[in-house]
């Protein structure tokens, strides 16, 4: 009975050390898809804030793709029941292969809908 509560108490221990993850479907609209390649994507929730984790390769530097810096700019926008509602619009710089990036201020705002993020050259503000 004390090896079940310690393997209890440890699988506590590990599932609040470790992100929340979710089964959003996000869509991806790469406006620079001939300078990065978006890869391996999945949200994941950082106290409530809807993170989209992915891996990207930089196929050539994206003031090749028409970009004035390399500042890049994203949107993301919830699919819901045939119209987009805007959530996001923010700025990225494409520097780690690795890169997370807020998709809402808060997970109830997601909910279970899917959710469209485009990429695209930053414009100058």
């Amino acid at each position: 009975m004390a090896e079940l509560r310690h393997s209890l108490l440890l699988l506590f221990a590990i599932s609040a050390c470790s992100q929340a993850t979710s089964k959003t479907k996000v869509t991806i609209d790469n406006n620079l898809s001939s300078c990065i390649m978006i890869n391996d994507t999945k949200v994941v929730y950082i106290d409530d804030l809807p993170l989209l984790e992915l891996s990207q390769k930089k196929i050539k530097v994206i003031s090749e793709c028409g970009c004035k810096s390399k500042i890049a700019e994203y949107s993301s926008q919830l699919e819901m029941d045939g119209y987009n509602s805007k959530l996001l619009n923010a700025k990225v710089i494409f520097d780690r292969k690795q890169v997370k990036i807020p998709l809402a201020t808060d997970k109830k705002i997601i909910g279970d809908f899917n959710v469209v993020v485009t990429f695209s050259c930053s414009m100058p503000d």
